[in-house]
């Protein structure tokens, strides 16, 4: 029986071949189990009878190499032998899976069909009884040479430097240790990420992309970006390993949990998957507003006016001014109720101005030809909330406003995101927020200048609520 690369990968998963005979269209490979053949131009792949990956022909000019690939679950081992099954130009491979000592079981359904131009790889599991969860994880592992490089859509691909970036983040890099999250990294309830801000190894989109220059061929995994991905970690080494895992998805029930990703083949470069994927979803790359197309181009956050060369401006492709004027009198007031365009109220980033004044600096940017974006934020409140919580005053509705403090407890008071009692205070003993406490408000963005803090109401921040199952993220 041959051990192939899975075996040797992290302990607690200990998966085997077993041989699986008769099935139509599998050839036999020299340890005499069966393999089957998946084609689409320009990928070649053979699986075994236990639904792993183990070589690939890539290219025009199919050089192959022992790519292996599977579906692996966290701390769970294979049951039994797979059942493999022919679907039209398809096949599937169905797994039991189980966790040590008799704990949760699930099946796990690989199923790869071939594309125009990628190799569709669907992953169903399925699992009876309470809700139980552990990571997914898709499992690649390439021959390790000097000339193999990786690509993702990371922030960086290495470590900042003296607050600057270390390395072209648009430049493949030799497979190493790394470990990205996907968008932010995850809360519990021991690391709250107080403070948090968007920096360091995260990836904004799901693929990872393999490449030989020297020999100009490219593999990409690509997820669908319709995924559901509460949490996605991707982990690389120097042995060429590659794995993508899917953790807090709700297993149990018999609910099936359907996700879906394609191996892609390309030329030696990270454009090769990035292109794909942005022309086989389109609907998460090209917004149907054509003024999303009018502003593309470089941008600011920017608190100047329009003081400014725009022709030089216009030779760097500039088109968008994120307005960082701070003209709200508190975050979540951004368009004060007053009764006309000439009423003044104190901006939270000094002085006063009115609507008329925002109104004209919009007017004139547009007439510049530049396009603004005004500040606009729903997941936080405030500017020097008061904790404990005041007592009510006998404030008028329509001045209500003029206080953050008075509008948050008479407009927003139930929709104010506390700290879980589950937190633990030692978390939050080196918090930048000194006033978050345990039961009581998340506390967000002190201004260095002016001690401003916020507190943090539900919303979506990057697709996502952040009170999640493991614990209730604060807003930064």
């Amino acid at each position: 029986m041959k051990t192939h690369f899975y075996q040797l990968l992290w302990g607690s998963l200990l998966l085997t071949a077993t041989p699986f005979r008769g099935q139509a269209g599998a050839t036999p490979d020299d340890a005499g189990n069966d393999r089957h053949t998946i084609a689409t131009p320009g990928l070649t792949m053979e699986i075994n009878d236990q639904g792993e990956i183990v070589t690939a022909s890539i290219g025009e000019r199919k050089i192959r190499r022992e790519l292996h690939g599977l579906t692996a679950l966290a701390g769970c081992a294979p049951r039994g032998q797979a059942l493999v099954r022919r679907v039209k130009e398809g096949v599937e491979f169905e797994r039991t899976l189980q966790q040590p000592d008799g704990g949760r079981m699930c099946k796990v359904i690989d199923h790869f069909t071939p594309g125009s131009n990628s190799i569709r790889w669907e992953v169903t599991i399925l699992s009876e009884g309470p809700a139980w969860s552990t990571e997914i994880q898709t499992r690649l592992a390439y021959p390790a040479s000097p000339a193999l490089t990786f690509w993702t859509a990371w922030s960086q691909p290495g470590q900042v430097a003296n607050g600057a970036w270390a390395e072209d983040p648009l430049t493949p890099v030799p497979l190493q240790a790394m470990r990205f999250d996907y968008g932010a990294p995850p809360v519990t309830y021991d690391a709250p990420q107080l403070g948090w801000c968007p920096s360091g190894n995260l990836f904004c989109m799901p693929l990872a992309t393999l490449i030989e220059a020297n020999d100009d061929i490219g593999v990409s995994l690509v997820l669908s970006p319709g995924d559901v991905m509460r949490e996605l970690l991707l982990t690389t080494n120097a042995a060429g390993e590659v794995v993508m895992s899917r953790s807090r998805l709700r297993l149990g029930g018999n609910r099936p949990i359907v996700l879906d990703m394609d191996l892609v083949a390309h030329e030696g470069d990270w454009r090769g998957g990035l292109r794909w994927m942005a022309q086989h979803y389109p609907q998460y790359f090209d917004s149907p507003n054509p003024q999303a197309h009018a502003m593309a181009g470089t941008s600011a956050y920017s608190s100047a006016g329009t003081d400014f060369d725009a022709g030089r401006m216009k030779k760097m492709a500039f088109r968008v001014n994120w307005k960082a004027s701070f003209d709200f009198p508190y975050i979540g007031m951004f368009l004060p109720p007053v009764k006309s365009g000439t009423e003044k109220w104190p901006r939270f980033g000094g002085r006063e101005t009115t609507l008329d004044e925002m109104a004209n600096y919009s007017t004139e940017m547009r007439r510049m030809g530049f396009h603004v974006l005004s500040y606009f934020n729903v997941a936080e409140f405030g500017a020097r909330v008061t904790w404990p919580p005041p007592p009510p005053k006998d404030t008028k509705i329509e001045d209500l406003w003029k206080n953050c403090d008075d509008f948050l407890q008479a407009k927003l008071a139930a929709a104010i995101l506390r700290v879980p009692d589950r937190m633990k205070p030692g978390a939050l003993a080196a918090s930048i927020y000194p006033k978050t406490k345990v039961g009581g408000y998340s506390f967000t963005w002190i201004h260095p200048a002016r001690a401003s803090s916020k507190c943090c109401i539900p919303a979506r921040i990057n697709g996502r609520r952040w009170n999640r199952s493991s614990g209730t993220r604060p807003c930064t």
